[in-house]
């Protein structure tokens, strides 16, 4: 589930993939985002980690902060074409590092539409 590699063994349960060698090569990767570096990575371990691996912060899971700036009437035809809660949480995604790729593929929102959004939100040029 970490790399994708299939495999055909003879033991139910093997101790770790032969391609990637991964421990936890059963279970689901767990994606951390740093909010200072915006660096993302798979935890390794069940728990997650006390630094970034990138910027060394200690304090990379402080929650991000969301400052939306569109205005009122943006702010209702998104409303109408995917509903509050999934505007916000694509500009929570966003702001939390991660991609409109990522983000269109996590929401389940188009990409047209989570371009839209972001484009409206920041003044620079949404990462793609």
């Amino acid at each position: 589930m970490r790399c994708g590699h299939l495999w055909i063994s003879t033991d139910d349960s093997p101790r770790r993939c032969p391609e990637c060698g991964t421990y936890r090569w059963d279970k689901a990767p767990t994606i951390y985002v740093c909010s200072k570096c915006r660096h993302e990575w798979n935890a390794k371990r069940d728990a997650p980690p006390k630094r970034c691996p990138a910027c060394r912060s200690t304090t990379w899971m402080r929650p991000v902060e969301i400052q939306t700036e569109m205005d009122e009437d943006e702010s209702r035809e998104y409303d109408q074409k995917i509903g509050r809660e999934n505007v916000d949480y694509v500009i929570k995604c966003y702001n939390s590092g991660f991609s409109c790729t990522k983000v269109s593929i996590l929401s389940g929102v188009p990409f047209s539409i989570v371009y839209e959004i972001i484009s409206g939100e920041c003044s620079s040029s949404p990462r793609i």
